[in-house]
């Protein structure tokens, strides 16, 4: 198996390398990815996407009997700005899986660094969870006291992910509530931001 640097700047230029590399030198870079080189397995792949700083959402949504439902999500992501989309996954596993797959709408809220207790509730399946925080309701759906934005939504798309389903919304409303800071996940911890750079 070989390893290839097409770019020769790269190869020859020690500086350049350094920059690339960082601390690793060439040779030690590319034995490294060899080493990684193989079949994924899923600590391997949770520790990669780990690198990767997200937000942290609670996503709301009622059921057709009423009953209310909350789901912590770090995939929220744009799509489009016309029409306005956004998404987020769901394990297909999770309990709360049916009343956001069968919802007609929800609410996407953008925790603050404020909000750790609310994101550890709503990661957790707890039904007692609801009397812990306070809310309104738009549309019938809970908006968290507390966050800095929301996104209420329409369903619009439901695909197929693996173990998981991509649910995209029509954003129907959206505003900033709070000017606080937002609350991060990196490498399996909450961070909070120290300042910008």
């Amino acid at each position: 198996m070989h390893v290839y640097v097409q770019d020769e700047h790269i190869r020859r230029d020690p500086i350049v390398s350094r920059r690339v590399f960082g601390s690793y030198s060439l040779g030690a870079c590319c034995a490294l990815c060899m080493q990684q080189l193989g079949s994924i397995s899923a600590k391997r792949f949770k520790s990669c996407m780990g690198r990767f700083a997200t937000g942290v959402t609670v996503v709301t949504t009622v059921d057709a009997s009423g009953a209310q439902h909350g789901v912590t999500v770090s995939s929220f992501n744009s799509v489009s700005l016309d029409p306005p989309l956004v998404l987020f996954s769901m394990q297909k596993s999770s309990s709360r899986f049916a009343a956001f797959s069968q919802c007609t709408e929800f609410v996407v809220n953008i925790l603050s660094d404020a909000q750790k207790d609310v994101s550890q509730d709503f990661a957790c399946n707890l039904v007692e969870n609801w009397d812990s925080h306070d809310y309104i309701k738009l549309s019938g759906i809970p908006v968290i006291c507390g966050s800095i934005a929301y996104f209420h939504c329409a369903l619009y798309r439901l695909y197929d992910g693996g173990d998981h389903k991509i649910v995209v919304g029509r954003v129907l409303d959206c505003a900033t509530l709070e000017d606080d800071d937002p609350l991060l996940h990196y490498r399996g911890s909450y961070w909070s931001i120290n300042h910008e750079l």
